[in-house]
């Protein structure tokens, strides 16, 4: 840990690969990346809150500028507030169908079978929502174990909401 204008900082620690090592980690997370797909299909089965925890946790150390992490995240438990969410979208989307989307776009999302319908905001366990705020954080709250504050209802029509 070093300081530097007042501020505590763990240095990089630069490991050299070879042109061959680096060209066969590129490769192979190239074709990991080939494999991604947006995933609207989700088990019902409820998701253990340490790891919602721990998902949260490592989210909030994404890299940022000057090192600010100013995500906000929301994962959402209950069920009326998921349907209200879903209620919401699905307008924004119908709109979006009926009268934004190019004809490109369109025929593009019909060979993929997705429409406007989101009954998935509905079934996924803890559906989330990420973001960056603009408000900068105080010092003291940067990179310290507050940073990163988890409430939890008992009351399952209520969110879990990650700061």
């Amino acid at each position: 840990m070093s300081e530097r204008r007042g501020h505590s900082f763990t240095p990089h620690e630069f490991e050299r690969l070879s042109t061959e090592e680096q060209l066969s980690r590129a490769h192979e997370f190239e074709l990991r990346m080939r494999t991604r797909r947006t995933v609207r299909h989700f088990s019902p089965r409820r998701v253990p809150r340490e790891l919602i925890e721990t998902a949260l946790s490592i989210a909030s150390r994404a890299p940022s500028g000057a090192n600010q992490q100013p995500w906000r995240f929301v994962v959402v438990l209950g069920p009326e507030i998921k349907r209200k969410i879903r209620i919401a979208a699905e307008a924004e989307e119908r709109d979006n169908y009926e009268r934004r989307f190019p004809h490109e776009w369109l025929d593009a999302l019909a060979a993929l079978g997705t429409d406007w319908h989101k009954d998935f905001l509905e079934i996924a366990p803890c559906p989330s929502q990420s973001s960056a705020s603009t408000t900068a954080l105080p010092l003291s709250a940067r990179r310290s174990k507050e940073r990163l504050s988890i409430t939890m209802s008992k009351n399952p029509s209520e969110s879990l909401v990650g700061f």
